[in-house]
């Protein structure tokens, strides 16, 4: 079984304007993460709801690839 998994990239509808909007994505996520390590506020119910979402796709990833482990065997 792989380390890695793939999960459905994070995006921000509301970024900056005029920034490329895989950059502001990164950007957002790099700010929430830098807050929640210092621990300030991390930044409402966005942020919240972006990490949840994470947190699900990641936890579907590792359930898929184990269904497909099972499989191979």
């Amino acid at each position: 079984m792989s380390d890695n998994i793939r999960i459905p990239r994070p995006h921000v509808p509301f970024g900056p304007h005029g920034v490329p909007e895989r950059e502001a994505d990164a950007d957002y996520l790099d700010h929430a993460a830098r807050n929640i390590a210092g621990g300030y506020a991390v930044g409402g119910y966005n942020v919240t709801a972006t990490v949840i979402k994470l947190l699900h796709d990641t936890a579907t990833a590792l359930r898929a690839d184990t269904t497909n482990e099972k499989e191979k065997r």
